[in-house]
Parts: structure tokens; C-alpha cells; sequence
């Protein structure tokens, strides 16, 4: 997954307005435990397509996300 997150964010910064590169960077972010930047990549996702037919699911695992976040770090 880290080889992944990395590739995404190399094609992100040729593309940064790719909403899939978001949207798949986030979800693994996700995989990885790393709420705060999935958090993030996934807002930008919907920042950049915010029409998109998956927003409703998008924001729910947003705010599931922030849920698993030690109050600690917020």
C-alpha cells in the first residue's frame, strides 16, 4: 500500500485534478491507519468533484474516519 500511496501522489502532482486519484489515495490512506491524510485526500476528492455520485458515501467515511482519531490528535 505504501508503494501505492506514493505512485498516487506522484501522479497527483502532474494531475492534482484527477478526483479518482483522491479518492483511491484516501481509501488506502485509510487502509493504512492514516485517518488525518485519508481524511484530507478524500475532502480534496470531493472539493474537485463535488457532483460526484459517490459524495454521500464519500462524506460518511469521512466522518467515520474522524471517529477513530484520538481526541488527542484533533
Amino acid at each position: 500500500f505504501n508503494d501505492a500511496v506514493d505512485l498516487y501522489d506522484e501522479a497527483l502532482e502532474i494531475a492534482p485534478w484527477w478526483p479518482a486519484g483522491h479518492y483511491n489515495r484516501g481509501l488506502i490512506l485509510g487502509e493504512l491507519k492514516d485517518y488525518e491524510s485519508a481524511i484530507g485526500e478524500l475532502k480534496r476528492y470531493l472539493k474537485v468533484d463535488p457532483e460526484a455520485a459517490n459524495a454521500r458515501a464519500v462524506q460518511l467515511k469521512i466522518y467515520e474516519w474522524e471517529g477513530m482519531i484520538p481526541k488527542a490528535a484533533k
